[in-house]
């Protein structure tokens, strides 16, 4: 096959030779591996002591940045789209039951007497400013 340039390809391996090879060496790994499973298991522990807790401190602080962050993004679109979805859902509570929509409307009534005599103001005077108007030193830096 070859030339005087191009060297002759090498034969191809036996099948037989090269199942025994990956025979053998598949033994030989399963064998260190039992041999080696006190220190593998040692060292898995001592990985664990050290950093899991760091682990855990980092699992608990992305989840609070999560939650962070979806609780910024649900107040920038009820910011963007609240008056329009409240009133959306009011309407739609309405329409499938009234009785509950006056029930509510009779609570939030009630409330907001409550609140009136038992801290002598209106409720929304007690709301502050930046957060009754939605503005945007309410939600900092965005």
């Amino acid at each position: 096959m070859g030339g005087p340039s191009i060297p002759e390809p090498p034969p191809p391996p036996d099948p037989r030779k090269a199942a025994l090879a990956n025979e053998l060496f598949y033994r030989s790994s399963v064998s260190t591996y039992l041999e080696k499973q006190g220190e593998f298991a040692a060292e898995e522990a001592r990985l664990r002591e050290k950093y899991y807790p760091r682990q855990r401190e980092l699992e608990r602080e992305f989840a609070a940045q999560d939650a962070e962050a979806q609780a910024r993004s649900a107040l920038e679109t009820e910011r963007k789209y609240g008056a329009q979805r409240s009133l959306e859902n009011l309407r739609r509570q309405y329409e499938l039951n009234p009785q509950a929509f006056a029930l509510n409307r009779a609570m939030g009534q009630q409330i907001s007497r409550d609140f009136a005599r038992t801290y002598g103001a209106n409720p929304m005077e007690s709301v502050p400013g930046a957060v009754r108007s939605g503005r945007d030193e309410f939600l900092g830096a965005v």
